[in-house]
């Protein structure tokens, strides 16, 4: 009874070791992320089976032990043996920037086309002059009038979060704040 009392303290089990920090399958000793090993295809059933057989037969020979120490080292075979038979997978992640919404995307456009304008002008003879500075300011007057539409959008994305977050999610602003400060700013 002793005994046993001893062992729980320690954290042992009847016939498991002290359970250390177990480290994922995607991550060596040190923290590192592993590079990804380059599976064959689906369709090419005589590699995976060779592979499954090269598998069987070194985890036949070489694992002994209790069944926590034959899983982590399972593990790290497979990976190694894949690693070495069909190489890291080269693939790199691509960070995608933010897509632009439409406003956003068509002002860039109208900017765009009043620097064309521009150099036109400056290029251009007397007689175009007057035309293509009638034109400008037509692009002018439609990106002051998306740049507002998109700017008030944008007020009024923040004003409804910020409203959200005062009235759902924090319910002490509502006793700090009262009711009718609450409802004023989501109006």
């Amino acid at each position: 009874m002793v005994e046993r009392n001893q062992q729980e303290q320690e954290g042992l089990d009847n016939n498991r070791q002290p359970q250390e920090s177990k480290r994922t399958s995607d991550t060596s000793e040190n923290n590192i992320r592993r590079k990804r090993v380059k599976w064959p295809n689906n369709k090419s059933k005589s590699e995976w089976q060779q592979f499954d057989e090269d598998v069987d037969a070194i985890l036949n020979t070489t694992l002994a032990g209790n069944i926590d120490r034959k899983i982590e080292l399972m593990t790290s075979f497979i990976y190694n043996i894949g690693m070495d038979r069909f190489g890291a997978d080269e693939k790199e992640v691509v960070r995608r920037e933010d897509q632009k919404n439409r406003r956003e995307s068509k002002i860039a456009k109208m900017r765009k086309d009043l620097r064309q304008l521009k150099k036109r002008y400056n290029q251009a003879s007397e007689d175009e002059k007057p035309a293509l500075s009638e034109l400008r300011d037509t692009i002018r007057k439609k990106l002051k009038i998306t740049r507002r539409a998109e700017r008030t959008r944008k007020r009024r994305k923040n004003r409804e979060s910020k409203s959200s977050i005062y009235s759902r999610s924090f319910p002490i602003y509502i006793k700090i704040f009262g009711e009718e400060r609450i409802r004023t700013t989501e109006s």
